[in-house]
């Protein structure tokens, strides 16, 4: 009598060696899929910096700081329309993304922090790099996780904590705060 068909340890090495499969397959569609989104993150942080630098030097009520001082503009000060949809699901959030445009020695230099609204404890972005850092494949280092307790608004009585966040050698001998 002919037997067609497998035996059950043939079919279950198989079936081991096809979940070993789809293990690696999976794993490498998340990080791919991480990468992505990072690699959003740091477009979006380059277009707000380019939508700030657009607004200065247009004169868009935004007054261009003196040589040694700074400025820093929330999100929610510039037109939005272009980050109505954050890359991991969430929300950026307007009021503690913003670009801080430091004169030094009339040299323009831009510091960006963007953060996602994930839920009601987490968050994700860009906590704070220099735009020269977001350029090349470098800039989706700068993308981590934060904690709701590390943001915080972009106004007057915040000043003090948005100069702690820029990196040291760019503190400011003033800060106007537009939001």
């Amino acid at each position: 009598m002919d037997k067609k068909g497998f035996t059950l340890v043939e079919l279950l090495a198989s079936l081991t060696i096809l979940s070993m499969l789809m293990v690696i397959a999976v794993s490498s569609v998340l990080k791919v899929v991480d990468s992505n989104r990072r690699e959003t993150y740091v477009e979006d942080a380059k277009k707000f910096v380019a939508q700030i630098e657009y607004n200065v030097r247009s004169n868009k009520g935004i007054v261009k700081p003196a040589n040694g001082s700074c400025i820093a503009i929330s999100l929610d000060f510039i037109d939005t329309a272009d980050f109505k949809k954050a890359p991991s699901g969430g929300k950026y959030n307007y009021e503690a993304s913003f670009v801080v445009l430091k004169n030094d020695n009339f040299t323009d230099k831009y510091y960006v922090r963007l953060i996602e609204n994930l839920n009601s404890t987490s968050a994700r972005g860009i906590s704070m790099a220099s735009a020269d850092n977001l350029k090349g494949g470098s800039g989706k280092n700068k993308v981590v996780a934060l904690k709701l307790s590390e943001i915080f608004s972009v106004n007057e009585s915040n000043k003090a904590k948005i100069s702690a966040l820029l990196p040291s050698g760019a503190s400011c001998s003033s800060l106007t705060v537009y939001s």
